[in-house]
């Protein structure tokens, strides 16, 4: 029974500083969210693929719609860099939801803009 106990307690000790760390090197969504929302042009692509970035383990179609809409921005932009950086994005957001065949697609034309 102790070595249970013991178990069960190493993993919520894991957990939790696996979230400190997780956390600890980036904003807060909502702050990211907020710059957004009063940002233009490249920095707003960038902001938009950094959340994409934050969703991709727990929500991959979020990150697939943030990519999406930092891609269309740079497109606009004619920034090459930041196209291929949302194109690799929305591979990764497909690659976890395991579309590999779409994931394959765009990983591949990121790496022709790059």
């Amino acid at each position: 029974m102790k070595k249970s106990n013991t178990s069960v307690n190493f993993y919520f000790l894991f957990l939790f500083f696996f979230g400190l760390v997780y956390q600890l090197p980036g904003r807060s969504v909502d702050s990211i969210q907020s710059l957004i929302n009063s940002s233009e042009g490249t920095q707003k692509s960038e902001l938009l693929l950094e959340l994409s970035e934050y969703y991709l383990g727990h929500l991959p179609e979020r990150t697939v719609e943030l990519a999406t809409e930092a891609l269309g921005l740079a497109h606009k932009q004619g920034n090459r860099k930041l196209q291929a950086d949302a194109m690799y994005n929305i591979a990764d957001g497909y690659r976890v939801m395991g579309d590999n065949i779409k994931a394959l697609d765009y990983f591949l034309q990121s790496l022709r803009i790059n």
